[in-house]
């Protein structure tokens, strides 16, 4: 009997990535926000100590040391104004090993089946697994083994919302499923833990330990909001336009086939918007890019 050397390899070792989840939009029956969006950032857990050093840079560089919030932006200019456009800055060149996706959720559409969910808390939840599942899908796909570990910020909750625990049970069982009839566009998922880890985004309020963790989930809000003005251009503050343009000229890059684009953002930067009339993925019109006077910095 003969072997082949292969047959002595050991198996594949798992890939860490932290994942890092923010969302923008609230959902209201017949009311509330027309988008509900789910940002998630897949940042490699081998390259995160890099990307967070540079990030605190940033903030020693301008000495800047309080929370930064996209919601909270008011000023085109100041210490704030431009550390978040240096993160995000930063954020495009370490796109290589730091992938974010956002799912944008029409809830005003027709297609939009509201009926499917007796409570709000099960929209934010089901889109929030979804919007993370899509990720892995379109990011990690090239990886046989991945070991994932996932952190949100903290929110007000009812006591029978039980997002901690469920996402990650959730996105496992979806991924093993996809898994069974397309084994190789899906990597097998090990949870490094099997709730989520909840992260307060102030980082003069959290734990040491977590402090890096704290700084992605504000880069998360930073990028889900800015994605949100991009989409839809409910604020008239310039701060928070410019931003949303920065956005919007890289989702028009993504939108390019891939040998056109310019920004190299192929499978590190992507946005899904669900659904259209038919009920299927598309690509509305980004309504910041059709102000009047807007430009780009």
């Amino acid at each position: 009997m003969t072997f082949s050397q292969s047959s002595f390899l050991p198996p594949p070792a798992a890939i860490s990535f932290n994942l890092y989840h923010d969302e923008s939009g609230t959902y209201v029956r017949n009311g509330g926000d027309r988008w509900l969006m789910h940002g998630v950032l897949f940042v490699r857990e081998q390259r995160q100590k890099e990307l967070s050093q540079a990030l605190q840079a940033v903030r020693d560089e301008l000495r800047y040391y309080h929370e930064l919030h996209f919601i909270k932006l008011r000023k085109e200019t100041g210490a704030k104004a431009e550390c978040i456009r240096k993160w995000l800055k930063l954020y495009l060149g370490f796109s290589e090993y730091c992938f974010y996706h956002c799912l944008a959720i029409d809830t005003k559409s027709p297609a939009f089946r509201h009926d499917k969910f007796s409570e709000p808390y099960y929209v934010y939840n089901y889109f929030a697994r979804t919007a993370i599942v899509g990720g892995i899908s379109w990011f990690l796909k090239g990886y046989s083994k991945v070991k994932l570990q996932i952190f949100s910020d903290p929110k007000w909750r009812r006591k029978n919302d039980n997002f901690a625990r469920y996402i990650p049970q959730a996105v496992l069982a979806s991924i093993n499923e996809k898994r069974q009839n397309k084994p190789g566009s899906y990597p097998e998922i090990i949870l490094a833990d099997q709730s989520i880890t909840l992260v307060d985004s102030d980082p003069q309020k959290v734990r040491p330990v977590l402090k890096p963790a704290s700084e992605f989930i504000q880069l998360t809000d930073l990028l889900t909001s800015s994605v949100a003005q991009a989409l839809n251009a409910s604020s008239g503050n310039q701060a928070k336009i410019d931003l949303a343009q920065m956005m919007a000229s890289w989702i028009e890059d993504t939108r390019r086939p891939p040998w056109l684009q310019t920004k190299e953002l192929h499978r590190r930067f992507s946005l899904s918007c669900f659904p259209n009339e038919k009920g299927q993925y598309y690509n509305p019109n980004l309504a910041v890019t059709q102000r009047d006077q807007l430009s780009l910095f």
